[in-house]
């Protein structure tokens, strides 16, 4: 999410376009909510923070609520990018070395290029801290999607071969308790239970696999993946509304309108399996859009990039601020729409111009790394 080009899933065959317009969707509103990110948090590299809009808050605009449910889009792109790759991942018996390699090779590469680009601009003032971080990208989790899918990829095939083991009682028992242990009393009170995303990743996981070695039929039916859809959507939007309300009312929920926006929000959840099941039934074959869903790895890394949210989508923020003043929902999805035009631009050229020569350079790395490991590793084993 070509499977190389994100999040990996499933090898070698056409891609069904149905699902990869719910990934191309999933990129763009994943875009939108940073978007109405940058206009919350505001920044130290614009001149003026009049663009601010505390979406946190418990207000009576509901252009003001609008904005805050959008940004609740970015745990709903998560999730509908790991449970599409968990569904061709479960049929993989062993992790491709090369595509790791790959994926970590793009994005040490673009994390390294922007930092040098803006160092030799001069036209953002980089601390220490971001100058460190864009150096170690991976280990710094600038972009936490991706360090975590580096760490679950390797370990799917293991939990692959648990699944096949079980049979459907176990399978059915092991995923009620992850779910109502990470996605229902981890949801309601963050951060328990040691929670962690791959932690939610690997409930997911088995969720997925349940649903698709025993639930074979409902999933196929319309019916059922529009009510997971419709019911994952008003639920959602309905705990922002109650939240809402009961802000403007109780002191302590007056600031929590974001409390739910989580990756184990159980409604979103709900919905991006809904939207996996229909872009699977949808099927058919379209370039342009199996094309914009190869490219979405590169679009998240590129948009995404530490400098560019920490620096410059500020800066383009405030521009937009200047130009639509307080009509903050029709700049907000116009910038998003333009940055995810310029992603995908800038993405393409990267992958028809340096994107061959970095992954076969980190391959060979990896070989004088293995060579030196594998000799290490001779000398450890016979220690008696």
């Amino acid at each position: 999410m070509k499977q190389k080009k994100l999040l990996p899933a499933g090898a070698g065959t056409e891609r069904n376009s149905g699902i990869e317009a719910i990934k191309v969707m999933a990129i763009l509103i994943i875009i939108i909510n940073h978007t109405f990110q940058t206009f919350e948090s505001g920044s130290r590299y614009t001149a003026g923070q009049d663009y601010v809009l505390k979406l946190t808050t418990a207000t009576t605009s509901i252009q003001q609520i609008i904005c805050t449910i959008l940004r609740y889009g970015g745990s709903l792109g998560n999730n509908i990018f790991f449970v599409c790759s968990a569904w061709f991942l479960l049929d993989s018996k062993r992790a491709d070395k090369k595509k790791w390699i790959s994926m970590f090779s793009d994005i040490w590469f673009i994390s390294l290029f922007i930092l040098g680009a803006a160092s030799m601009s001069g036209s953002c003032r980089l601390s220490t801290k971001i100058v460190i971080k864009s150096l170690f990208p991976v280990t710094m989790e600038n972009n936490w999607y991706m360090t975590c899918y580096l760490l679950f990829y390797p370990i799917h095939p293991a939990l692959n071969s648990i699944i096949d083991r079980m049979e459907q009682k176990q399978l059915l028992r092991v995923t009620i308790v992850l779910l109502v242990l990470y996605v229902g009393i981890s949801y309601v009170i963050h951060r328990k239970l040691f929670m962690s995303w791959l932690v939610l990743w690997i409930t997911l996981y088995f969720t997925i696999a349940y649903m698709k070695k025993y639930l074979k039929e409902s999933s196929e039916k319309r019916l059922f993946n529009v009510l997971l859809i419709v019911t994952g959507l008003l639920g959602n939007t309905g705990m922002v509304l109650i939240t809402n309300f009961l802000g403007l009312r109780v002191e302590l929920l007056h600031d929590k309108l974001l409390y739910w926006n989580v990756n184990n929000s159980p409604f979103l959840i709900m919905t991006a399996v809904g939207m996996l099941n229909s872009g699977r039934k949808a099927g058919g074959k379209n370039y342009l859009i199996n094309r914009l869903s190869g490219l979405s790895m590169l679009i998240y890394l590129f948009h995404e990039n530490l400098i560019i949210r920490t620096c410059y989508r500020p800066q383009w923020v405030d521009f937009v601020y200047q130009i639509c003043g307080q009509n903050y929902l029709m700049g907000g999805v116009i910038l998003a729409l333009v940055i995810f035009t310029a992603s995908a631009a800038v993405s393409f050229v990267y992958e028809k111009t340096v994107q061959k020569p970095v992954h076969d350079a980190a391959w060979k790395m990896y070989t004088y790394v293995a060579k030196a490991y594998q000799k290490l590793e001779t000398v450890l084993l016979s220690f008696r």
